[in-house]
């Protein structure tokens, strides 16, 4: 199973390619995030984006700090592998279970062409 989109902004979504990521809005433009993973930089909640990702019946939710001038390319492959693309004004995102818990942090690279740090939080994929 596998899905991909670009975003832009906060909810612009277009070429999804499955049923796997769907968007969660708080007030139709944007969802409030809690941001357990980085409490020393941010503040615990934030304007950002926020995805429900299912695969069979196991659930994550991945959360994106996003602004109205991100550009991403999320691709998502089995066993809830990540891969970001062609990304702009997007510092960090998050991999996090149902309840909250910590996953995996990904941080962006702020020049053009640099890869995704991916860093291992306490829980484990489902």
């Amino acid at each position: 199973m596998a899905d991909s989109l670009k975003l832009r902004g906060y909810a612009g979504v277009s070429k999804q390619s499955g049923t796997e990521l769907a968007l969660q809005l708080d007030d139709g433009r944007k969802a409030s995030v809690f941001k357990e993973f980085d409490q020393v930089t941010l503040p615990a909640y934030l304007k950002g984006t926020k995805f429900e990702v299912s695969q069979g019946d196991n659930k994550v939710v991945l959360v994106l700090d996003t602004n109205p001038d991100t550009r991403v390319d999320i691709d998502l492959a089995g066993s809830f592998v990540f891969t970001f693309a062609n990304h702009h004004s997007i510092k960090e995102a998050a991999l996090l279970t149902v309840g909250g818990g910590l996953i995996e942090r990904y941080e962006f690279g702020k020049t053009p062409g640099v890869g995704t740090r991916v860093i291992q939080g306490p829980e484990s994929r489902p």
